[in-house]
């Protein structure tokens, strides 16, 4: 029965995972639309980088990177 436990507690906690990166991935797309219609450019992809547990400040914590393709 704890072992049953044990895997639900383990599926819902990645199914949040992965349902806040898809968050945050959404918002980052917005962000760099919005900025790219300011700046009067085109936005061609967005694409996910990679994770990092430090920033390029040194701080700690969980760093998502994107990467964001346009052109003039």
């Amino acid at each position: 029965m704890i072992d049953h436990l044990l895997m639900i507690l383990a599926l819902s906690l990645f199914c949040f995972l992965f349902w806040q990166q898809r968050r945050q991935g959404e918002i980052a797309k917005v962000a760099v639309s919005r900025r790219c219609k300011e700046l009067d450019l085109q936005m061609l992809s967005v694409s996910f980088g990679s994770h990092r547990l430090r920033d390029a400040n040194g701080r700690w914590g969980w760093h998502t990177i994107y990467e964001f393709e346009f052109s003039a």
